[in-house]
């Protein structure tokens, strides 16, 4: 009976054991629905690159390394981000040789990304890696149709999107890019034109 006691002590021990390092190595399970819900900003964008290796204090008290990536941001879907480029944070730093039970990086061999974030001080990490998703580009010179312009995977998701893009009554700014080169075009434009000007008054002068 004693014997049976301490096995069953054992038992719960080691299971209690478990349950903690499944608590701290695992994240929560988000269906596409919560993950729209409970990110603060949802964004398509293309993923430049890791810029830097950080070690920082998370909650005040325990130090952790991160790593930050640059996204040249594409679409806003939830939220307000007014630059045209955002860092984002995971944690781990592969390059230190520093890795954690929650550690992941994003894949740069990818282009796009749909992005589910949350504020981490100045900058955004992902709700969890579920967050990431790899899309890509369907057709790019489609200008009226953003689920033509990129293919989003699964179509569940896709399906949520729609619903939560249809319910907002969101509008997107899918000319924007090419508003954007038009825009450099006639700066372009402009400044040669002027320093055309200066050089032609400065000769004048010089005679």
């Amino acid at each position: 009976m004693k014997n049976k006691a301490l096995k069953m002590i054992a038992m719960i021990l080691i299971l209690a054991t478990l349950n903690t390092l499944l608590v701290l190595g695992c994240w929560p399970y988000f269906s596409s629905e919560e993950l729209i819900e409970k990110s603060e900003v949802i964004l398509i964008g293309r993923l430049n690159g890791n810029i830097s290796e950080e070690q920082v204090k998370y909650e005040s008290t325990i130090e952790i390394w991160i790593t930050k990536w640059e996204i040249e941001v594409e679409q806003v879907i939830k939220g307000n981000v007014e630059e045209s480029s955002i860092n984002i944070v995971t944690t781990g730093a592969e390059n230190k040789g520093i890795t954690l039970s929650t550690s992941y990086r994003l894949d740069t061999t990818q282009e796009y990304v749909l992005l589910f974030l949350i504020s981490y001080g100045e900058d955004y990490q992902p709700i969890t890696p579920q967050g990431v998703k790899y899309i890509t580009v369907g057709d790019k010179d489609n200008r009226e149709d953003l689920y033509k312009r990129y293919n989003i995977f699964p179509e569940e998701l896709q399906e949520e999107l729609e619903d939560y893009i249809l319910e907002n009554e969101i509008a997107f700014d899918l000319d924007k890019e090419e508003e954007d080169k038009e825009d450099n075009k006639l700066l372009y434009g402009v400044t040669s034109v002027s320093l055309i000007g200066s050089y032609l008054l400065i000769k004048k002068r010089k005679k």
